[in-house]
């Protein structure tokens, strides 16, 4: 559901840019968790690889477009997720994000407390994951669930996309598609 969320934004931000055309497809590096059931709790430390999405921007029907990513990351969940394993590696990565043309916009999306929190007495009633923009990927979009909510952030480079509101409206308009106006909170 995130991804048809990210796509429509993307969609809304080309389209008003006077930027989509037929038949486009943006590419989504999607965080995948590495860690396997069997995975003991003690082991501790990220273990995350990447999985790329197409995100078909040109579908107007929010749900032809969630059935479209759906079967496509069912596809790819059964590949091996990407995860450079170097040093070496990941600092030619960190240069080459500038020229990069492999993905258009980082997602994350990463389950999160299931009970309410407190924090020196007092309750945590929301939590977010603020992700990074690097490179020439200008968008980051972070989902974290907590306690029954999903909180979901947008950042950006404010200098290539001043029109961000424009992206978190498409992406609005349709979660409230998908889940209904009442619980996507708009």
């Amino acid at each position: 559901m995130l991804l048809a969320a990210v796509a429509s934004g993307a969609r809304s931000l080309l389209a008003a840019r006077g930027e989509l055309r037929p038949g486009l497809t943006l590419k989504a590096s999607v965080a995948v968790s590495l860690r396997s059931p069997g995975d003991s709790p003690a082991r501790t430390g990220n273990r995350v690889g990447v999985m790329l999405a197409p995100l078909p921007v040109t579908e107007p029907n929010t749900g032809r477009l969630l059935a479209q990513i759906a079967r496509a990351t069912a596809v790819r969940k059964h590949q091996p997720a990407y995860q450079p394993d170097s040093r070496v590696l990941q600092r030619w990565m960190v240069r080459a994000m500038r020229r990069q043309r492999l993905v258009n916009v980082l997602v994350s999306d990463l389950p999160g407390p299931t009970q309410p929190l407190s924090m020196a007495g007092s309750p945590v009633e929301e939590i977010f994951q603020i992700g990074v923009v690097q490179g020439n990927v200008t968008i980051s979009v972070g989902a974290i669930s907590y306690a029954g909510q999903l909180n979901i952030d947008i950042v950006s480079d404010r200098q290539a996309v001043p029109d961000i509101a424009v992206f978190a409206a498409g992406m609005s308009r349709a979660l409230g598609e998908l889940v209904g106006p009442e619980r996507a909170g708009t």
